[in-house]
């Protein structure tokens, strides 16, 4: 899942430099938080 949400990103962030004239160069860094699925109207509490 998070494979795929990263792929989609990576095309939302292309079209974005596409349609202003910027790029995308090399990343350089990366931190990944805290990934929670909840529920649709499940009650669960976000953290």
């Amino acid at each position: 899942m998070i494979s795929k949400a990263t792929e989609d990103a990576r095309l939302r962030a292309e079209n974005i430099a596409k349609f202003s004239g910027g790029n995308l160069s090399t990343l350089e860094s990366a931190k990944m938080e805290i990934f929670q699925i909840t529920g649709q109207n499940s009650g669960e509490d976000y953290f």
